[in-house]
């Protein structure tokens, strides 16, 4: 039996088989991946663990699940001011620590 052939998707293969999809990467994409991740990724686990942080903030123990939109939009304008974006939270939550304080007594 013929194995199904290839749909391109932004320039690299998806093979749909019975045991679902495969996206087949460059090498260049591989190591800019990998280059980004600041770790070899090489299981799936890898990619979505990579995801994870990518596409959420976490403050201490908390984690917040941000789009991407909103990231990019973090990332505007912790640029704009000459921080990071981590630099930027920072100092958004050092301002609103005392506001948080004042609502817990209403939680």
């Amino acid at each position: 039996m013929d194995s199904p052939a290839p749909a391109t998707l932004s320039g690299h293969a998806v093979q749909t088989s019975p045991r679902g999809r495969t996206l087949l990467l460059s090498s260049e994409t591989l190591i800019a991946l990998e280059e980004r991740a600041g770790r070899q990724v090489a299981t799936e686990e890898d990619v979505l663990v990579l995801m994870d942080r990518l596409s959420s903030v976490k403050l201490g123990g908390i984690h917040l699940p941000w789009n991407p939109a909103a990231l990019a939009e973090l990332k505007y304008h912790a640029q704009k001011r000459g921080k990071t974006p981590e630099l930027l939270l920072r100092e958004i939550i050092r301002k609103l620590s005392p506001e948080i304080l004042t609502h817990l007594s209403l939680v």
